[in-house]
């Protein structure tokens, strides 16, 4: 026990009453500790009254947190406190469930001390903007009549922590705004920029031509950007459990991102599981699980399929061409360059004139925090319609020629990729606001529409290609869509009307410098805070005042504006559900607004004219001061759990970068403002993606590779036996999968039922399996008959928790089980055969496996 033990005064006791009861107590616990017995001291009961104290108070900066020990109790009212006010510097806060744990070396002077959890620990997130170095902490408890207790400290370091100072990345984005800032300030900046784009007007081609040629080096030295190292491994770190060493990513720059495994553990190795079955590039992937998997229903960029909708997935085309490091490479780079061009193509159809801004707006949407944060699936999404949308306009220009017809089938292609893109969240946003942006500049340039007799044969060419392309795919598609169709998740998930997004979380993206790689303990994932720089005040009264004009792209501008009020009152408020499933926004999350939100938004700036000879002063002053305001308060405002790692400085550079960037934009200095979010945007993504030489191929190393071949057949070839894996996560299952081991688990779009038929899963908790899942069998043991029960603690994950020394492993269609070699019970299992350890995992054969 402490060496000194506080009373509580009594309720009302203050001024000089207050520390004279201090004293009394302290006195008395030191005359206790030195004239006792150590023997007696132990067992000494204490009067009734109130005692506690803070025995440590410990920073820590993996979590950004204050965690405080102490104990503290009320025996004379034989109670706990309620709750706790903690003060760190001058930042309070109340903390109302703490942990609680019983002390007996205290508990001992109580009665039933024993029994009583007088131990608290309280655990807050450090002040946002409180400074580092020393600051005091006190802590008051409280109880539930109203009383309160000073908690003091059990010595000088009890009552104090030793707080962070401000992050060093932020000084360094505060460094790169002022430093692009002052090079934006410098009187020959405007001329510079002009320049610019007057070279890059006159040499498109060139520019275009550089842009793919930059492409193709990153496919010819096979760098990736997917954090694959954490299926794969790396070379410069151990051996792969499962892989041999040449299958390893060769790591240059970055870390890996465990957040984007829907990247690296699910699409993309589905793709590698495809190139490795025999044969290869199939429909149904007869690896992944015992039905298998028709592989023609994965979205995004899609996996190689040997299929004529293949012809519509190009991210996919490396794959059949290319060795494996350089399909991995155009598998990843495709989306971001595909979309550079083709939306910087779209600008220029649409607002012809400033090919240097247009291609500066391309290139700023395509290093955007989002898509970045996604590994450029946005972009993906992007390219196509750009694309349809830019050949359209320009079949609406053509009369007749070669050139109508190669627009009318690049439409039917663009439309074709577009719908098997698969994401309706971000499929129907975007052409929700392509087809008002079509309607309006119809409405714009009505009068120079050049509609010949061949045009709609033309357009009933693009129809038919796309028609032709999307029956293909839905012929040999339809049962696994229909099979996804009737899941519980995410096939029957609920209608949406929107209305779930606070107007802080819609603005999160003025915080994205930092937090998209460096966010931590935040409710949100890297990913899911990543968005854009939205100065809807600057862009609104943009949009009035292109209204008032009579400008050449007045209706687009308007459609795009009533498309940003609609979208931000969609996410904010909701809209009637009636009027979403008219639109077919009920498949729109309100999370998932902001790639055409942005795109709006980028659309606009394309679209403004030229700054007048005398600009207005007072408009840019004022709306620039509004969005600095906005920008601090919806950084300032947004909740600690969101952002734990804001500090001052960073909110300060932040503001002053959108109020500048509003300030330029209203005063017609679109460029600038262009170029000072390029530079927040690179400072946000510049270290997220890691970067990677993707290996040669992928295959088992050599000691796994004997574990699972099975005898040869009639033909005298071996083929791999079906492996369970037992562990929590299905990354190890999906790395077998990629080197081409057929699978029990792993990750499934639809349910499998022939593993549950094998299992005689009841007919109740069907819709338990009936869903999207990453499937894993987890080892726990329970009270006989049973051997195994099926839970799902996320709506996306089926997890089987057997009893590894009774679950029949054949009845789930397993010929081979691995798991950790820790887990000794599979030893005891008398239907599994040891057949080696290696690297940590246990290898065993499954008696009587189903073929």
């Amino acid at each position: 026990m402490s060496a000194a033990l506080r009373q509580r005064p009594k309720s009302g006791a203050a001024g000089a009453g207050g520390w004279l009861a201090s004293a009394w107590g302290m006195l008395l616990a030191v005359t206790l500790a030195l004239l006792l017995p150590l023997g007696a001291w132990a067992q000494q009961p204490l009067p009734p009254g109130t005692y506690g104290f803070i025995d440590t108070v410990e920073y820590d900066a993996t979590k950004s947190m204050v965690r405080i020990t102490g104990w503290c109790y009320d025996s004379q009212n034989q109670r706990l406190p309620k709750d706790f006010l903690v003060r760190v510097g001058d930042a309070e806060k109340r903390i109302a469930v703490p942990e609680r744990k019983t002390r007996p070396s205290v508990g001992v002077h109580f009665q039933d001390g024993d029994r009583i959890a007088l131990e608290f620990t309280l655990e807050l997130r450090y002040p946002r903007y409180l400074a580092g170095g020393e600051q005091p902490v006190s802590v008051i408890a409280r109880f539930e009549d109203g009383g309160r207790f000073d908690v003091q400290a059990s010595s000088p370091a009890a009552g104090k922590v030793q707080g962070p100072d401000t992050p060093g990345r932020h000084w360094v984005i505060a460094a790169a705004v002022a430093g692009a800032i002052a090079l934006l300030l410098l009187p020959g900046s405007g001329g510079l920029q002009a320049r610019l784009g007057t070279w890059v007007g006159g040499h498109r081609r060139a520019v275009a031509g550089g842009i793919a040629g930059i492409f193709l080096v990153l496919v010819g030295i096979g760098a990736t950007g997917s954090s694959l190292e954490l299926l794969l491994g790396r070379t410069d770190q151990g051996p792969h459990p499962f892989l041999s060493p040449d299958s390893a990513m060769t790591h240059v720059a970055g870390q890996p991102r465990g957040v984007r495994s829907d990247d690296w553990m699910v699409v993309t190795a589905s793709a590698l599981a495809q190139a490795n079955h025999e044969p290869p590039f199939p429909v149904i992937n007869r690896h992944l699980g015992l039905d298998g998997q028709n592989m023609m229903v994965i979205g995004m960029t899609g996996v190689p399929v040997w299929h004529v909708s293949a012809l519509a997935r190009p991210a996919t085309w490396g794959f059949f061409a290319l060795p494996l490091d350089k399909a991995l490479a155009w598998y990843w780079y495709f989306p971001f360059f595909a979309c550079l061009l083709a939306l910087w193509w779209l600008l220029e159809v649409l607002a012809p004139g400033r090919p240097g801004r247009n291609l500066a707006l391309s290139a700023v949407f395509c290093v955007a925090p989002y898509a970045a944060g996604w590994s450029h699936w946005p972009l993906y999404v992007v390219f196509f319609p750009s694309g349809a949308l830019a050949a359209t306009l320009l079949m609406l220009r053509h009369r007749a020629g070669p050139r109508l017809w190669g627009l009318a089938l690049a439409l039917g292609w663009f439309l074709a990729g577009f719908a098997l893109v698969l994401y309706p969240p971000w499929q129907i946003t975007v052409a929700t606001l392509y087809a008002l942006v079509l309607a309006a500049w119809l409405a714009d340039n009505r009068r120079q529409i050049a509609w010949g007799r061949l045009t709609p044969l033309a357009f009933a060419l693009a129809v038919a290609v796309m028609a032709a392309l999307l029956y293909f795919w839905w012929h040999d598609a339809r049962e696994a869509i229909s099979a996804m169709r009737n899941t519980v998740y995410p096939g029957q998930r609920a209608a949406l009307r929107g209305g779930d997004l606070s107007i802080l979380v819609l603005l999160r993206g003025f915080g994205n410098a930092d937090t998209l790689s460096n966010l931590q303990n935040s409710v949100f994932n890297e990913s899911e805070f990543g968005s854009y720089l939205l100065l809807l005040l600057a862009i609104w009264f943009l949009c009035l005042q292109q209204a008032r004009s009579r400008g050449p792209h007045r209706w687009v501008v308007a459609a795009c504006a009533l498309f940003t009020v609609f979208t931000v009152v969609f996410g904010v408020w909701g809209i009637p559900l009636a009027l979403s499933k008219a639109m077919f926004w009920h498949y729109v999350s309100s999370s998932r607004i902001d790639l055409a939100l942005g795109l709006a938004c980028l659309l606009v700036l394309a679209c403004l004219p030229a700054p007048a000879a005398a600009p207005r002063r007072t408009a840019p002053v004022v709306l620039g001061l509004l969005s600095a305001a906005v920008a601090a308060l919806a950084m300032a405002g947004i909740p600690e759990d969101f952002h734990p790692g804001l500090s001052a400085t960073l909110l300060a550079s932040m503001a002053v970068a959108v109020g500048l960037m509003a300030y330029w934009l209203v005063q017609g200095k679109v460029a600038h403002s262009i170029a000072l979010t390029a530079v927040v945007y690179v400072a946000a993504t510049v270290d997220f993606n890691p970067v990677a030489l993707a290996p040669s191929h992928v295959a088992l190393n050599e000691t796994v590779q004997r574990y699972v071949t099975g005898p040869a057949g009639a033909d005298g070839k071996a083929t791999p036996r079906r492996v369970l894996a037992l562990l929590p996560s299905t990354s190890n299952a999906m790395a077998l999968a990629a080197a081409g081991v057929p699978m029990v688990n792993g990750v499934f779009y639809y349910p499998q039922p022939s593993v549950w038929r094998g299992m005689h899963l009841p007919a109740g908790e069907q819709d338990t399996v009936n869903r999207y899942q990453h499937l894993t069998f987890v080892q726990e043991t329970m009270p006989a008959p049973a051997a195994y029960r099926v839970v799902n603690p996320t709506p996306d994950t089926v997890r089987v928790l057997v009893d590894p020394r009774r679950f029949d492993f054949a009845q789930a269609g397993a010929q081979v089980v691995v798991g950790n070699a820790g887990i000794f019970e599979l030893g005891e299992n008398p239907r599994l055969r040891l057949l080696g350890k290696h690297e940590g995992w246990a290898w065993y054969e499954v008696a009587a496996a189903a073929p």
